[in-house]
Formats: C-alpha cells, structure tokens, sequence
C-alpha cells in the first residue's frame, strides 16, 4: 500500500508522556489532536496514533517490563 502517513501524537496532546492501559481515545479527540498539530487528514491517508505506550515499556513500566528476555536454547 502506497499513502501519507500522518502522525496523531495523543499523549503529547494530553500533556502525558504516555496513556494507561484501557484509557480510550473518542473521534473528536482525534479531530482536536489534528487541528492543534496543525494537520489536516484526507482520503487514503494512513493514520498512525502515538500512545506512548512503547516508551512505558522502555521505561520498565509497561506489561511485559517484568517479563524477562527471550533466550535462544543453546
């Protein structure tokens, strides 16, 4: 697939570094995102969401922090 990827950064939106589990985000957060960014969403644009989550994971927060690593059996 070919498009334009546009960034919608919720967290940074929020005023979080990132959102808890479960938290949802509506249509109109969506829109409001979008406008303050200054970003407008077409037809065929792929529309990637930035939760933060993957920093929450990084910083020893997230679900599988605990989890210790995969190891390859010798």
């Amino acid at each position: 697939m070919v498009g334009r990827g546009v960034l919608l950064d919720i967290a940074r939106f929020r005023g979080v570094e990132w959102l808890q589990d479960g938290e949802g985000i509506s249509n109109d957060e969506l829109d409001k995102c979008a406008k303050e960014q200054n970003v407008a969403i077409g037809r065929g644009d792929f529309v990637i969401v930035r939760t933060g989550q993957m920093e929450r994971c990084l910083a020893g927060e997230g679900i599988g922090a605990a989890m210790p690593a995969a190891t390859r059996p010798a």
